[in-house]
């Protein structure tokens, strides 16, 4: 009798190679199934932190734990200021929408309301990469100091002068930015953060940066200041890109108007400097007055790693396939190189100067001293602004010259004793380089 080969005969059991696809198949599908498990249980939520409904009486923050679901508070005193601060935070979905509309207009009445009674110095910060706006953030607990520390670099600018009664505000912008807990997965979000930060800026942060500046607009002296670092300096400059180049376009005898903010200050952004080629390339030609006043200033460390060496890897893989024109053969490196790191673009740098005949290096003369040596700086006497305390700011060779020492596009390079790396952004040196950055747009005199 004989048997067909491509027939089993009674209960013989199949070859092993037969068997071989489907184990594999089943053992793909398990670990896929795996994979899933533990992503899903690193990922952090998409959902409000701030949840409490405002009261009348709003809560104030003496440690940490205070008002950690309260989206406005204030920050008691101690015995740098004489007044509690009064602080907002507004929180955005990974879509870039608001997490809670209502939370959001009630702490514009707030705000609306400290308007009529004094004028504000508002300032606004969007943390970056694996920040959100929980209570035990580290930007968000020193965005509080940080505050607190303006406050009194603005009463002593303002002495003597029409904003002697202004009030430091703080709004702190908080997105999804760390959307996982275990590693390997927090450094692997780095795509699609970077994304959802600029759906942030263009969504929900535009519509919020409108309303600040009608506020900011019903008073004399009321100022607007936006500070981003990381991602979220990537999410600011996207909300206010437009803008800025539109200004740009209807200077007034040598003079760019700030329309939107009074300064924007954006450190260690992650962001490619091929968004900032319009606004560079056309300022470059321009010739500027004494009058005019910084309106960007972009600030980012020698020593940043992840913006120097970590961005531009991130930036090619999302490249690979990327035309670019062949008349301009800079294109493909302005498009993976983070505006900071990119030579040809920078304007400044800020380092720690030698000591100086009336000081010793590390001691502060002052915010009066500082405000003299900006006058002079301004008025392009010089090209290095000290600011009392061992840090100077300096200009760059091809920003030393009449019409564009006053370029208010300002792309700066800061020293490793500075700002050391990409996440220490709040060492004193570089506080107070940020608060009498700040303070000296709007004093007047020197003293």
């Amino acid at each position: 009798m004989v048997f067909s080969q491509d027939k089993p005969i009674g209960n013989k059991v199949p070859a092993f190679g037969s068997l071989l696809p489907e184990l594999i198949v089943r053992t793909m599908r398990l670990l896929g199934s795996l994979l899933m498990v533990i992503t899903i249980s690193s990922c952090a939520a998409n959902s409000a932190f701030r949840t409490a409904p405002s009261g009348q009486t709003p809560c104030v923050s003496r440690s940490a734990v205070d008002c950690s679901e309260s989206s406005y508070f204030l920050l008691a005193e101690d015995a740098s200021v004489d007044y509690e601060i009064p602080m907002g935070i507004i929180e955005f979905d990974d879509q870039g929408a608001l997490h809670d509309r209502a939370r959001k207009d009630a702490l514009m009445g707030q705000l609306r309301n400290l308007a009529s009674e004094s004028d504000l110095l508002i300032a606004v910060f969007a943390h970056g990469w694996k920040n959100n706006a929980q209570y035990n953030n580290g930007n968000l607990r020193d965005f509080k100091r940080f505050l607190q520390r303006l406050a009194v670099a603005d009463r002593v600018a303002c002495q003597a002068a029409s904003c002697a009664s202004r009030r430091v505000v703080g709004v702190y912008l908080g997105w999804r930015g760390l959307s996982a807990t275990w590693e390997p997965f927090r450094s692997l979000s780095f795509w699609n953060r970077k994304k959802r930060a600029h759906r942030v800026g263009q969504d929900g942060v535009t519509e919020i940066l409108g309303e600040l500046r009608k506020i900011d607009a019903s008073t004399t002296n009321s100022k607007l200041v936006l500070i981003g670092h990381s991602f979220g300096g990537g999410l600011v400059y996207t909300a206010t890109q437009q803008i800025l180049q539109r200004d740009m376009a209807f200077p007034r005898q040598g003079s760019i108007s700030r329309t939107l903010a009074d300064l924007i200050v954006l450190v260690n952004p992650a962001f490619e400097a091929a968004r900032m080629t319009a606004i560079r390339e056309k300022s470059g030609k321009l010739q500027f007055g004494q009058s005019q006043r910084p309106i960007l200033a972009i600030l980012t460390s020698r020593t940043d790693v992840a913006t120097r060496l970590a961005f531009p890897v991130g930036r090619i893989l999302s490249n690979l396939f990327t035309d670019y024109n062949p008349a301009r053969p800079d294109q493909g490196k302005l498009n993976r190189t983070a505006i900071g790191h990119y030579e040809p673009y920078q304007t400044h740098r800020l380092y720690l100067g030698p000591p100086s005949k009336t000081r010793q290096k590390g001691q502060d003369l002052g915010f009066g001293a500082a405000l003299c040596s900006w006058r002079e700086f301004q008025s392009g006497t010089s090209d290095q602004w000290d600011l009392q305390n061992g840090l100077v700011l300096e200009r760059n060779a091809e920003m030393s010259v009449d019409g564009q020492r006053n370029n208010p596009y300002f792309n700066v390079t800061v020293a490793d004793e500075v700002i050391s790396g990409h996440n220490q952004i709040w060492s004193d040196e570089f506080l107070v380089f940020m608060y009498r950055f700040i303070a000296v747009q709007d004093a007047r005199g020197c003293r």
